[in-house]
Order: structure tokens, then sequence, then C-alpha cells
């Protein structure tokens, strides 16, 4: 399953920066060659001290730790414009919250939600700057999921040229080093706890159940089992065949099915 959501996320990843900073112990990054002359590639691990840690090409990036709680991997090797993995941790913040302080000015942007990089348990929410025609060539994603009483922050910015193959590189190393990351201990996101559980109607005196998991997978039964992942605001099919937006208030889960707002009890 991890292997699975890692090559999905690199994917995504690729996909993003083609279409366009926890004090920590850094290996010393390559001085890299912004114009372009050979320099010898070496994998590091950085190890942040707020729990997390990625593998790098240290030949092909510099490391920059702006603050205590910010590590940011800027790659040195020929390239259009700026392309950089930044890592943030937010203390006291809901992922929403921390994101938007980076995406709120954004006007043309997607939203979607996932397993959140290295994890197969754990919920994250990706915001992506579509790119604007005529435009720098400019790339943003935001990623962020709860984390440790905080919040951890991805934000990958590109910069695509009129070199695919360039492009394609460069995609690949900043996918890579968010693939990479593990945590030496992730905890359990507390803003999901009230959503787990069986909800059910009877329609026709049939019996029809949303099955939420705690770990973000579940069923949805109506005439056939359908094995589907739940975000914080969508039923989604575990094949990716569709996408149910619902809510829950109080005990009711409410469910958009095909424009038609049905209401679930929790048993």
């Amino acid at each position: 399953m991890k292997k699975k959501v890692m090559s999905v996320l690199g994917m995504v990843m690729a996909v993003a920066v083609m279409a366009g900073c926890g004090k920590g112990n850094a290996a010393p990054a390559g001085a890299g060659n912004a114009a372009g002359a050979a320099t010898e590639s070496k994998e590091e691990t950085y190890k942040s001290a707020d729990g997390w840690s990625v593998r790098y090409e240290a030949g092909d990036f510099a490391v920059n730790e702006p603050d205590a709680h910010t590590t940011s991997f800027v790659y040195q090797k020929d390239s259009t414009g700026t392309n950089m993995v930044t890592i943030t941790y937010v203390d006291g913040k809901q992922p929403e919250e921390a994101m938007s302080e980076l995406t709120e000015k954004w006007e043309n942007q997607e939203r979607t939600e996932g397993f959140f990089p290295g994890t197969n348990d754990k919920w994250g929410y990706w915001r992506t700057l579509l790119p604007e025609e005529n435009d720098s060539g400019l790339s943003e994603t935001v990623i962020a999921g709860e984390y440790n009483g905080g919040a951890l922050l991805f934000d990958i910015v590109s910069h695509k040229g009129e070199d695919d193959e360039q492009n394609m590189m460069v995609g690949d190393e900043l996918a890579g080093i968010i693939d990479s990351i593990v945590y030496d201990s992730f905890g359990e996101q507390s803003m999901y706890d009230y959503i787990p559980g069986t909800y059910e109607r009877t329609e026709e005196e049939a019996v029809h159940s949303v099955i939420l998991n705690g770990d973000h997978t579940g069923k949805l039964s109506f005439q056939d089992d359908i094995d589907i992942l739940w975000g914080a605001y969508e039923l989604i099919a575990a094949d990716g065949s569709f996408r149910y937006e619902y809510t829950i208030e109080g005990t009711t889960l409410m469910l958009n099915y095909d424009g038609e707002w049905l209401e679930f009890e929790k048993k």
C-alpha cells in the first residue's frame, strides 16, 4: 500500500512541477553550479529536530535553514528559475489554517486531499497554483497535514522551461525528496476523531451503509460494496472512479449522491 501511495505521489509531484524554506542537522550541501558545470552528486540524509528526515543529492541541492522549524532544499544545477522544496513545522495550527498563509492570495488553484507523504494512514491537503497562459512557467504546490500538535507543510516551487528533459529531471529530483520522507513518530491526527464509524439509512426495507475506518479507508454499501477512502469533505472511490461530497452534522452523515443529499445515522 505504501509503495502505491508513494508512486502516486511521485506522479502528482512530477505533474505539478511540469505544469508550471525544525532546525536540524544537515549534511554538507554541495555548492552546486548554476552555470551548469559538472558536480559530483552524493546522496545525503537531512534529519530535522521536528522528527522527520529526507534524502537528497548533495551535489544538486543547497540546504538552507531560515528558522528553527523551516528547511529548504534549493536546486543548484541548470534549470529555469527557482526550483526548491521547503518543509516547515507550524506549532499549534491546523493544516488548512497553516497552508492558507501561503495560498490565500492564489486566485487560480486546485484543491485535493489524500494520504500524507510518507504514510498510508494519515491525511493531508494539496493546493496547487494553476499556471496562467503566457506566464513565467511558475508552478507551486503546498501540501499540509496535522502533525504532532501542529501542521507539517511542504512548499514545492518550480519553473518550467523549454527543455522538456531538463524539466523532467528537476521534477524527479524534487519529487524524490518528498517521496523519501520518514518520521521518528507520527502521532494520531485528532482533528478527525469524530468521523470514523458506521452510518446507516433504511430505504424500502434495504439497509444502506457508509463505513469509515480510522485509517481513512472505508466501504460504501448500497447495492454493492465499494471500497473507498475518506477525507475531510469527500468520499473517494479506491479506484478513483467517483468522488462524493459529504458532511457530518452531529451523528448524521449527509452524502451528496449524484445531486441528492442522503442522510445516514451513526450506529
